[in-house]
Order: C-alpha cells, then sequence, then structure tokens
C-alpha cells in the first residue's frame, strides 16, 4: 500500500534563500566601541510530494546543517492532511510556535533581545491542527527519557476587515520540574501593527522569572519602522530592560535597507546599518 501511494506523489523541490551585508557598531562594559562587518549568505532546500489521497510529505533543510540534517538532528520532516500536521526534527516547542516574540530590529538581529527565552526547547516531536480560525499544538523532547518535556500551544486569529487582523495565543511547556506560561496577543490596522508577549516561569526549585516584550511597527509606502521593549524580573534579582528602535526602507526584489539601534540589560549600546535581501 506504501509503495503504491508513493508511486501516486508528484515531487516538488524548491531552494530560497536569504542574505545581509553591512556593518556594526558595539559599546563594550568599559565603554570602548568596535566596528565590524556583518555579512551572511543561507541556503534552504524543501522538498514535498503530495499523493492522490491527498497526503503531504516533505522535508526542510539549510544548506549548512545538511549534515546534521542526516544524523537526524537538524532540518524537519512532516506528513499533513486532513488529520493535521505530523512533524518531526529540529523543531521549537508548541508554545513558542503560538506565541512567539514581539519584532526586532536591526539588520544582525542586534542581541535579539526582543525574544523570549522559551523552555521548549530542542523538541523534536510535534503535532498541529487548525480548526477555523484555532490552531493547536503540541510538541516533546523524545530523548528526555523522563518524559517530562512537553509543551502545548493555541491561537485564535481572525481578519476583521481587509486590513485588520486580530490574533491572541497561549501557551505552557514542562520541563523537569519547571512550568512555563505564556501569552501574546497583535493586532494589525493599516499597515500598524502591534504585539505583546508575557511569559511566566516558576524554573522549578529556582527562583521564578517574568518577562514582558511589547513592539509596535508601521509599513507604509516602503518605509518602515519598529519600537520594542522588553522587561525581565527574577525573585532576588535586579530587574533587567531591553530596548531597540529600527527602520526600513523596501528597496524592491526583496530587499530592505536597515539601520538598527539595540541596548541591553546593562545599557550597552549596539547599532547596525547594511542590506537584507531575500531571493
Amino acid at each position: 500500500a506504501l509503495t503504491t501511494i508513493a508511486a501516486c506523489a508528484e515531487p516538488n523541490l524548491s531552494v530560497d534563500g536569504s542574505a545581509r551585508l553591512g556593518v556594526k557598531s558595539s559599546e563594550a562594559a568599559d565603554g570602548t566601541t568596535s566596528t565590524s562587518a556583518i555579512n551572511r549568505v543561507r541556503l534552504a532546500f524543501t522538498g514535498s510530494v503530495e499523493t492522490d489521497m491527498g497526503l503531504e510529505m516533505g522535508a526542510t533543510i539549510r544548506a549548512d546543517n545538511a549534515a546534521d540534517g542526516n544524523a537526524g538532528t537538524a532540518g524537519s520532516q512532516w506528513i499533513s492532511g486532513s488529520f493535521g500536521k505530523l512533524s518531526m526534527g529540529d523543531l521549537n516547542g508548541a508554545d513558542e510556535n503560538a506565541v512567539g516574540d514581539v519584532n526586532g530590529v536591526g539588520v544582525s538581529g542586534l542581541g535579539d533581545y526582543n525574544e523570549l527565552s522559551y523552555n521548549s526547547s530542542n523538541h523534536d516531536l510535534g503535532y498541529t491542527m487548525n480548526v477555523g480560525p484555532v490552531s493547536v499544538g503540541m510538541s516533546t523532547n523524545t530523548s528526555d527519557i523522563s518524559g517530562d518535556n512537553m509543551a502545548l500551544g493555541a491561537t485564535f486569529s481572525m481578519g476583521i476587515m481587509d486590513d485588520t487582523n486580530v490574533a491572541v495565543s497561549i501557551g505552557q511547556s514542562t520541563v523537569g520540574a519547571a512550568t512555563q506560561t505564556s501569552m501574546g496577543a497583535a493586532t494589525t490596522v493599516m499597515g500598524v501593527t502591534a504585539g505583546i508577549v508575557m511569559s511566566e516561569d516558576d524554573n522549578g526549585a529556582d527562583a521564578a522569572t517574568s518577562a514582558t516584550a511589547i513592539s509596535a511597527s508601521f509599513d507604509v509606502a516602503g518605509v518602515s519602522a519598529t519600537i520594542f521593549q522588553k522587561n525581565v524580573t527574577t525573585v532576588g534579582a535586579i530587574d533587567k530592560s531591553y530596548q531597540g528602535v529600527g527602520v526600513g526602507y523596501n528597496l524592491g526584489g526583496g530587499s530592505t535597507a536597515k539601520f538598527g539601534v539595540a541596548k541591553d540589560d546593562a545599557g550597552v549600546q549596539q547599532m547596525d546599518v547594511g542590506i537584507s535581501f531575500s531571493f
């Protein structure tokens, strides 16, 4: 039966990529500054087959991860149909997939301070199902022999008008004795997007940590701008805050000129300028 299904499949293979170039200025804790080049290229290969029965099976891998993909520790593979989508490989947790992060700035990400720290990393088995405006998912790390490394996530999204969209999401992960709960909301109205994500992590026997990040972005006539703020509070420790602001201009053809500035929890500043493009 499997041979018959495979024989009916129509294969598809695509290659896409992204690259960036520019310069970055960083300030060290002692106040000295340094300038470095920003340059990187990545290629990704995606292959899939679709059977006459409506099943789709596929896989994706970045070129720089090909060796690890052969070992089963990079890339991802999936099978999907009316039952949902079953994925394996190098996966984010279902809570991170649902809630995600707020918008970042700069060509290089400038430390990616807009991102939250999710406990559900290195998951290798996941399932997602879409029912109307609701998407639900679960994931786990099968290499954790205790079996206590799982995540759940759900998102509700709706387009109210042609230029308005609202989405809310929630997620939870359990890793050993630690439980993390995350929530997020985002709305887009006439090219302006606002988002907020929050997480509460009891860290098991360690001090509990909470994080909140917000961002606002607009994209009008090829000109874009983003600002974000993230605050992290840990019981018994000094609160931390991170900020970033960036602007961009759409050059066409999948390329964007960008400038960004970000500060870390110690107030140390980074900034970069350059061009990112996809192909």
